[in-house]
């Protein structure tokens, strides 16, 4: 999870070995005469070292999404 690779949303660093990036997109679709307006979010976590600071063999990597969604007339 690079700042290269996320070219939207923000990537910050909490802390040494810690980095969350946070994308937000939002969209409009219209079906059956109604326009739905949807919002995701999604959170991608990835950690080096534990919170003890001990360095991870393998990347932990963390990733949750969440839907929304508002009813437009």
């Amino acid at each position: 999870m690079g700042q290269a690779n996320f070219q939207r949303g923000e990537v910050i660093t909490p802390r040494p070995g810690k980095r969350v990036g946070l994308l937000t997109v939002h969209i409009r679709q219209v079906h059956e005469g109604k326009t739905y307006q949807f919002k995701r979010v999604m959170r991608a976590v990835e950690r080096t070292i534990d919170r003890f600071g001990q360095r991870l063999l393998v990347p932990e990597i963390e990733i949750e999404g969440w839907w929304t969604l508002w009813i437009c007339r």
